[in-house]
């Protein structure tokens, strides 16, 4: 359980990370839901975050988050 939850942080934590270094943070995997995310607070970040790799973890399915570029492909590798 430990081993899944360090997992899950550590991907929550890169996929936020990758999202605050694209050149064009509209077209980041959070930045199509949440427009000026980088300004507003980090745990909303980190929920988002989060969010997105449990369900990559879980293999649920996302639904209302969508890939708007080809740095979307990374979240599929905590998995593997």
């Amino acid at each position: 359980m430990v081993v899944t939850l360090f997992a899950v942080y550590s991907a929550g934590c890169f996929l936020y990370w990758m999202a605050i270094q694209y050149k064009v943070k509209e077209n980041a995997w959070i930045g199509n839901e949440i427009h000026n995310f980088q300004d507003k607070s980090i745990w909303l970040g980190y929920n988002y975050s989060i969010y997105r790799s449990i369900t990559t973890l879980m293999t649920i399915g996302y639904g209302d988050l969508h890939a708007q570029n080809t740095s979307m492909l990374v979240s599929v590798f905590p998995v593997l």
